[in-house]
């Protein structure tokens, strides 16, 4: 009888940690926050290395800052 309660308790259990999970997806931020970081550091190396599009010495730290900005916005 008891054994009834205990599996009963943790189908509960189980599907209120399914209903958070889904509730704050964490998986899918973790993929969007992964996608950025890897965006921002790709553009920072081609800063770094000056690599296309950022040649222009003149105009490479304002294009570096506006392209911060638009992944930012995403």
């Amino acid at each position: 009888m008891i054994v009834k309660y205990f599996v009963s308790l943790l189908g509960g259990l189980s599907a209120l940690i399914a209903f958070v999970l889904g509730l704050f997806k964490f998986q899918g931020n973790w993929i969007m926050y992964q996608g950025l970081y890897h965006e921002l550091e790709s553009n920072l190396s081609q800063y770094t290395v000056k690599i296309s599009p950022y040649t222009n010495e003149i105009k490479a730290y304002n294009l570096l800052v506006s392209n911060y900005q638009n992944i930012k916005m995403k």
